[in-house]
């Protein structure tokens, strides 16, 4: 009986290091993200109005130049990736 309680333990604590392990790697994925979304504030201090499709939406005043400092300046010409 000691020998399956073991067993059951040990499975139980090697499911938690595994999880531990998963969710670790899981908030470092969605922390790199956050950071490589991180813009210059600058983008976002000013916008101006836009129409599309029949509504207006607030763009960065400079939304252009948003643009290509997210995608660079080739940011006209489809990827072909």
């Amino acid at each position: 009986m000691a020998v399956k309680y073991f067993i059951a333990l040990l499975s139980y604590k090697l499911r938690k290091a595994f999880a531990k392990l998963a969710l670790d790697r899981l908030i470092k994925d969605v922390w790199v993200k956050l950071v490589k979304a991180a813009v210059l504030k600058h983008y976002f201090e000013k916008f101006r109005q836009t129409e599309f499709h029949g509504m207006a939406f607030n763009i960065p005043f400079k939304a252009e130049e948003y643009i290509e400092y997210k995608y660079g300046k080739d940011w006209r010409v489809p990827n072909k990736g």
